[in-house]
C-alpha cells in the first residue's frame, strides 16, 4: 500500500494532475450531418472557451466549424466525443465515427514582404461512416469560415 502511494507521489511530481485526468470533450449537436469538423484556434475575433480544471468541453455548432481565441491545448488529454440532444443529454460516439483527426497550421500562400495570407491554426476530424467519408476538408470554401478569414476568398 505504501508503495503504491510512493508511485503516486512521484508521477504526480513530474506530471501536472490536470494533465494526467483532462479531458477533451467534443460536442456535436445531434442534429449534425456527417462531415470534417474544424476548430480555429488562437484568433482574436472570436470567443475563448470555459476550461475546467480536469475537462473542457468544445461545442461544435452544427456548422461544423467553431472560432476560438483560446490556444489548443497541448497537454496529455483523453479526447472524448458527444451527440447532444436539445435536452442536453450526452451520447457517447463510437470510435468508428470519427477519423482522421489531425492538428494543423495552414496558409494559403506567402506573400513577397514574407507574410502569409490566410493564416490559421487548429485541428480537424471527420465525423461519420467510413462510407460517407470525404476526402479532403472544403473549410476554404465553407461560409462560417470565411466570415472570420475574408482574405481566404479566392
Amino acid at each position: 500500500m505504501i508503495l503504491f502511494f510512493l508511485v503516486l507521489l512521484q508521477t504526480s511530481c513530474f506530471t501536472p494532475l490536470s494533465g494526467t485526468f483532462r479531458t477533451q470533450n467534443y460536442i456535436l449537436p445531434e442534429n449534425i450531418e456527417y462531415r470534417w469538423i474544424t476548430i480555429e484556434y488562437q484568433n482574436p475575433k472570436c470567443p475563448s472557451l470555459t476550461d475546467g480544471v480536469f475537462s473542457q468541453d468544445i461545442v461544435i455548432p452544427k456548422s461544423g466549424y467553431l472560432c476560438t481565441s483560446s490556444a489548443m491545448y497541448e497537454g496529455w488529454h483523453q479526447p472524448k466525443y458527444f451527440l447532444v440532444n436539445e435536452q442536453g443529454e450526452r451520447k457517447p460516439l463510437t470510435e468508428e465515427q470519427i477519423s482522421r483527426r489531425s492538428a494543423f497550421v495552414r496558409s494559403k500562400e506567402i506573400l513577397p514582404n514574407g507574410e502569409e495570407r490566410c493564416r490559421f491554426v487548429g485541428e480537424q476530424f471527420f465525423y461519420g461512416s467510413k462510407s460517407e467519408f470525404i476526402e479532403n476538408n472544403p473549410i476554404m470554401d465553407e461560409e462560417a469560415f470565411l466570415h472570420y478569414h475574408p482574405d481566404c476568398k479566392d
